[in-house]
């Protein structure tokens, strides 16, 4: 527990490093991020037997968060179609190839690199203090349910979740992530004066403050659907074999295991915002 405590510190000292600067920073880091996703779903895919033509998952991988930060987002549709008509193509001609094996790549496409696309999208489209807050509150509400979820797991967890798919997730555990996520929306709301005014040199967009109620409200969801992406991550990690994603992050995990809450949340934020 106390290796997974200081990853877990570690890790959060770099999230709040790159969320400070920005930027080409971000983009970096998120193109880093991007490509071990698609790794290492890849790797667990071919763990699990399945013939894998890699190049244009990597290709879009790379491409995404570079896509949706600097250029019209039809341009991601555009090169995401390619890459996943190279991938049917290289089925038709490949005799030892099999369809089921094909079919089981597309899921890439879809997830992690579609989810990943959105979540670059909720922290780098908009004016910045949007995109600030939009990110602070992706990331918080799943981490910090996450957090809570475990926590309160290990405490107090005694009835089984899903034992089926995740044996150590418990009920009051999955309380606790709830609980996290409220907690993630009101840290997001009592930063966001420090946000703006961090940024009112940056540009003359007025931006009017979310109510603390939308953000509790928004926390609770993304408590909820942090764990359902979690768990969803547990039934791909079971349906191919494996206890997880990588081992990049000791006492975590891979990059997969570590933001697979964050990346099924940010089409909930994107929601939001649009609403």
């Amino acid at each position: 527990m106390l290796t997974r405590i200081l990853v877990g510190l570690v890790l959060a000292v770099l999230f709040i490093v790159v969320w400070l600067l920005g930027g080409v920073i971000q983009t970096v880091a998120f193109t880093i991020a991007s490509l071990l996703c698609v790794y290492e779903m890849l790797h667990v895919l071919k763990k699990s037997g399945r013939r894998i033509f890699p190049v244009p998952f990597y290709i879009l991988g790379a491409a995404a968060p570079i896509l949706i930060t600097y250029t019209d987002i039809k341009w991601f549709f555009l090169l995401a179609y390619v890459c996943t008509l190279i991938t049917i193509t290289a089925r038709i001609f490949d005799k030892n190839g099999k369809t089921e094996d094909m079919l089981a790549s597309l899921l890439v496409y879809a997830y992690p690199i579609l989810t990943f696309a959105i979540l670059t999208g909720v922290c780098t489209r908009g004016n910045i203090v949007t995109n600030r807050i939009a990110m602070f509150m992706t990331f918080a509400g799943a981490l910090v349910g996450d957090t809570f979820a475990y926590f309160f797991g290990v405490l107090f967890g005694k009835k089984k979740l899903c034992e089926h798919i995740s044996p150590k997730k418990t009920i009051v555990g999955s309380i606790g992530g709830m609980l996290g996520g409220i907690c993630g929306g009101l840290i997001t709301y009592l930063l966001q004066s420090p946000i703006a005014a961090m940024h009112a040199v940056e540009g003359s967009t007025a931006f009017t403050l979310f109510p603390l109620w939308q953000l509790l409200v928004l926390g609770f969801l993304l408590g909820i659907i942090g764990q359902i992406g979690d768990l969803f991550a547990s039934c791909v990690k079971r349906w191919v074999g494996v206890k997880d994603y990588g081992t990049i992050f000791p006492g975590h995990g891979g990059m997969m295991d570590r933001i697979d809450s964050v990346m099924m949340c940010a089409p909930c934020v994107l929601l939001f915002l649009c609403l």
